[in-house]
């Protein structure tokens, strides 16, 4: 870079697919002049693992999934009984599910966003984002493939987060980990494990 390029040159080097092997890449970066240097690098891939299990730094989130059954009692109340779902169990479309997000955190930490992807043949039973009451998350955000909370602080210790999803359209779906992390600190990051849901008509 000189001060003839120094605006037109957007500095960017890509490298993708095979041009990085697996192993050890040792990537050096020389000055010669006088002036400041700045530079960054970033690097993005995926797994194509059929079992993604879950990963953490110093936060840790671990998701479960309950059907849920809803009856009357004698009183004319309505009683919602919770049965945890194990991979293989069978559901039918129109049945209510329970996710609920166990979010561990070794430290306390600022803004953190937990995007919990869904099983494709899901879909939220809440029908509108917005702000959470009662959540250590203050908004929540329904997106196509993904139900995602934002947390402003994060204590020490255990929490817990929920939503509903109903089952709608039969087959057997992978719902990718839960992919949490905090917005200005990169470094700090979790996943869940995968689970596989089967959906029968």
């Amino acid at each position: 870079f000189t001060r003839d390029n120094l605006f037109s040159d957007d500095g960017v080097i890509e490298l993708s697919g095979d041009e990085l092997q697996p192993g050890t890449r040792r990537l050096r970066i020389v000055r010669s002049g006088r002036g400041n240097l700045y530079y960054d690098a970033f690097l993005s891939y995926f797994s194509l693992e059929e079992r993604l299990t879950a990963a953490s730094t110093t936060v840790a989130v671990d998701r479960t999934y309950y059907k849920l059954t809803r009856s009357v009692d004698g009183q004319g109340k309505e009683v919602v009984s919770r049965t945890q779902l194990r991979e293989g169990d069978p559901l039918l479309s129109g049945d209510e599910i329970e996710v609920r997000l166990k979010l561990s955190s070794q430290n306390n930490y600022e803004y953190l966003v937990y995007e919990d992807f869904k099983p494709a043949g899901c879909e939220p039973l809440r029908l509108r984002s917005g702000y959470t009451y009662g959540s250590i998350a203050s908004n929540l955000e329904l997106r196509d493939e993904k139900v995602v909370f934002f947390i402003g602080w994060l204590p020490k210790g255990e929490h817990i987060v929920t939503y509903e999803l109903r089952a709608e359209i039969p087959g057997t779906f992978h719902a990718l980990p839960t992919n949490g992390y905090a917005m200005y600190a990169p470094d700090v990051r979790a996943i869940s494990d995968e689970f596989v849901m089967k959906i029968k008509d």
